[in-house]
């Protein structure tokens, strides 16, 4: 009887759901004489991005290159700086960072990054897709500017072996009703070695739900 308590206990281990991931997690770094903008948008190509963070960045820079607020020009600084910040949204095809920046004097200014930022010693930046959604830009007649629009990927959307992407749509997904997606079917992943215990407890889960849905 234990031997057959400790089997079925380990049947239940076996048949646990597999939840959906929610991020993917990238950390790059930055070698002397790369340049920031080029390299976060080929790490946004390279793996199909559609809605990313950037989450945190240290290190340095011999170049500078910032539009200042309220600013239609770029301004550029030459010297060597200590990256203080660097946050916004990353896309393939979409990119809106800000940076701030200190010199040797301790003077620290920021603005919104554009070409010709470069690498002095090392740059470590981390970046986090939301792999549930997808950003894309829509005029707003508010700001009279084209703005960021965040829109919610359907389900089954994440990474599959070898690196490709895998989803079922990109509509926005519709609201369902609370019952609805109580008795949404639940995927189980089983142990080879317990798929008839597995199976037992499908059956009655799949039971359990067509009830429940009647």
């Amino acid at each position: 009887m234990r031997r057959l308590g400790a089997l079925a206990l380990l049947a239940l281990v076996g048949c646990q759901s597999a939840p959906a991931a929610e991020t993917r997690s990238f950390l790059v770094r930055l070698k002397p004489g790369q340049e920031l903008k080029t390299e976060l948008g080929r790490l946004a190509h390279d793996n199909g991005l559609r809605a990313a963070t950037v989450t945190s960045a240290v290190g340095s820079l011999t170049d500078v290159a910032l539009r200042l607020a309220n600013k239609e020009e770029t301004t550029r600084w030459q010297g060597h700086f200590e990256v203080v910040s660097l946050s916004g949204y990353l896309a393939d095809g979409e990119f809106h960072l800000h940076m701030a920046v200190s010199d040797g004097e301790g003077r620290t200014l920021g603005g919104h990054v554009m070409e010709g930022n470069r690498v002095y010693t090392t740059l470590v930046i981390a970046v986090e897709e939301h792999l549930h959604f997808r950003y894309r830009r829509e005029f707003d007649p508010a700001s009279g500017y084209d703005e960021l629009v965040i829109e919610r990927r359907l389900t089954n959307v994440g990474s599959v072996p070898g690196g490709a992407r895998r989803e079922e749509t990109d509509a926005p997904a519709p609201d369902r009703p609370e019952r609805e997606r109580r008795t949404e079917p639940v995927r189980l992943r089983c142990r080879s070695r317990h798929r008839r215990a597995c199976a037992r407890r499908r059956s009655r889960g799949a039971g359990g739900r067509r009830r429940a849905t009647s």
